[in-house]
């Protein structure tokens, strides 16, 4: 478990399936990761088997965010596929529902992992994708260190329209001077 002031990142569990897929079908989260329909249990229950799966074999990191009070599942996070030759890996979040929106837990559970990307894994590079509407996410990922490096156009389509995403990456020195080396920081 990795442990911060606000959420704790914990690796998923067969039963996260059902709770996941009661939470996460919201119009605004589901955009957010580029899903313009909303997900079943069943396709829960494959996500959360190829999690385990990919946990258990180090080809990538998930982890299902709980805050600290109560344990309840806030959201998930993960870095796949890592890349150890290379030294990178690529970063996801949701936080499933909009009343956890703006309480600190996408902001300190990006810092959790990032910081164990380059502090347990001793990764160099940490990347990540974010859809030009998502502005709230770009301003968690701007304050945790995240620098933006590029702009995939016209990448998303939904509601009519296509959308921009950007690219966006951090380096482990980068990290380290915003944070120290050597610890996982709490934000």
């Amino acid at each position: 478990m990795i442990k911060g002031n606000l959420v704790h990142l914990r690796p998923f569990e067969k039963k996260d399936a059902e709770i996941i897929a009661s939470k996460i079908n919201h119009f605004e989260t589901l955009n957010a990761i580029g899903r313009p329909f909303p997900i079943s249990l069943f396709e829960e229950e494959d996500f959360v088997t190829m999690a385990m799966q990919q946990y258990k074999s180090r080809k990538g990191y998930f982890f299902v965010i709980e805050e600290n009070i109560e344990n309840n599942i806030v959201g998930s996070t993960s870095l796949s596929p890592v890349d150890f030759r290379n030294r990178s890996a690529v970063f996801g979040i949701t936080i499933f529902e909009p009343k956890n929106f703006e309480k600190g837990y996408g902001t300190e559970a990006t810092t959790l992992i990032t910081g164990f990307a380059f502090n347990i894994l001793n990764l160099n590079r940490v990347e990540l994708n974010v859809f030009e509407f998502n502005e709230r996410a770009m301003h968690v990922y701007e304050k945790v260190g995240y620098k933006k490096t590029g702009t995939r156009r016209q990448f998303y389509y939904i509601n009519g329209k296509y959308h921009d995403a950007y690219m966006m990456d951090i380096l482990a020195e980068e990290f380290f001077d915003l944070y120290g080396r050597g610890t996982i920081p709490k934000h």
